[in-house]
């Protein structure tokens, strides 16, 4: 009960004789069955028995103020703790290839938007324009290689094609660029 501050109204019990604010009490004698809060303008004169209730409702209410005070505390660590995981999980989140050391194959799906070209977008359609020449590679009559795939089956119902007369060949050539072959020579003298 040191250093709180106690306030009465007055009631059946109570009876305030003048107003008070810095408290002491008094202890009752034979005399005088009460207790006296005396402070710088007065007193307060209270019964024994309403004193020594409100005694006890005092130390009960000092008490649950102790636990919630702990609780409280308890409680902002927690919170702290909690928002400090929180702000490391959304500084992760928020990491990618383009702002971190991270991989780009970490990226995953939701990779971020790259930058768009900051060109305005032309009227003509992508690709070879009408009227283009062209520089497309032209089938060769005489090929240096010719390689035959003999079809056994049909691709679509897998039936036998070995008693089937040709008919005619698909045709498509593939340019290939020769390997590069080192030539030495060794001169003599």
């Amino acid at each position: 009960m040191l250093g709180m501050k106690i306030s009465f109204r007055s009631g059946p019990n109570v009876r305030i004789v003048d107003a008070s604010e810095g408290v002491t009490i008094l202890p009752a004698t034979e005399e005088t069955p009460s207790w006296f809060f005396v402070g710088q303008k007065g007193f307060i004169q209270v019964p024994w028995l309403t004193w020594f209730g409100l005694n006890n409702q005092l130390q009960q209410q000092a008490e649950t103020i102790r636990q919630q005070e702990a609780t409280i505390v308890e409680q902002a660590r927690t919170i702290a703790a909690q928002a400090a995981e929180l702000q490391r999980l959304q500084d992760q989140k928020a990491k990618n290839s383009q702002n971190s050391s991270k991989p780009p194959s970490s990226d995953g799906l939701g990779q971020p938007a790259r930058t768009s070209s900051l060109r305005p977008k032309g009227d003509k359609p992508r690709g070879g324009q009408p009227g283009h020449r062209g520089d497309t590679l032209k089938a060769v009559e005489q090929p240096d290689h010719l390689k035959t795939h003999p079809v056994t089956e049909c691709a679509h119902c897998h039936a036998s094609l070995a008693d089937v007369s040709i008919s005619g060949y698909d045709k498509r050539q593939v340019f290939d660029l020769p390997l590069l072959r080192v030539e030495v020579t060794e001169h003599q003298a």
